[in-house]
């Protein structure tokens, strides 16, 4: 199982576990709709938070290498299941907090930008949409919830260059609600949940 899922005192825990980036394929992604979809329909789940067991990636995005040498049908396939995974959150009527403490990459700000808070802790990472280093384009709703979430050209600059933000960049930008220092961020992250809950 790349995606763990448990709930305590109203608060729904869904945990990327696919070491060693968190690089989702097929199956992942499956997971993780399941497991949004579980936590949408359960009475005790009040909010939900996402996170990763690795200490260095949040999700790296697609697994391009099960992706290698795919038809164009079977590609098309991947990106409607993966857009339901991302979709299945968005859609949830109970509050998804993104809890990002490692790189946040491609398809994995697409999974962040599909919870309603992203909180980053401090650290040397990087977060972006970084598709267009393999010549392709965000394809889990990254094109239409980042200018949604920020202003459309700015949204724009960093699809088309790939340029890599700290945690602090893209607190400015507005992409994340708060960067909290990484020797408190767990305890503040539930802190922050049981707060919603």
């Amino acid at each position: 199982m790349a995606i763990d899922f448990s709930v305590e005192a109203g608060i729904g825990s869904i945990v990327l576990n696919r070491p060693p980036a968190n690089a989702y394929d097929g199956a992942m992604v499956a997971e993780l709709r399941a497991a949004a979809e579980r936590a949408a329909a359960d009475p005790e789940v009040r909010v939900v938070v996402v996170r990763s067991a690795s200490p260095k990636f949040f999700c790296s995005g697609a697994d391009i290498s099960t992706l290698q040498g795919a038809t164009p049908a079977r590609f098309a396939n991947f990106l409607v299941q993966a857009q339901g995974a991302v979709d299945a959150i968005a859609a949830a009527p109970k509050l998804f907090i993104a809890a990002i403490a490692g790189h946040c990459i491609g398809g994995g700000l697409e999974i962040a930008l599909g919870c309603d808070f992203r909180l980053a802790s401090t650290g040397g990472y990087k977060l972006g949409l970084a598709e267009v280093n393999l010549g392709l384009s965000p394809g889990m709703g990254g094109t239409q919830r980042l200018a949604r979430l920020i202003p459309k050209s700015r949204a724009l600059y960093l699809m088309v260059t790939g340029e890599m933000l700290t945690p602090e960049q893209a607190l400015a930008d507005g992409i994340v609600d708060r960067v909290i220092p990484a020797e408190s961020f767990d305890a503040e992250v539930m802190a922050f949940a049981r707060k919603l809950a």
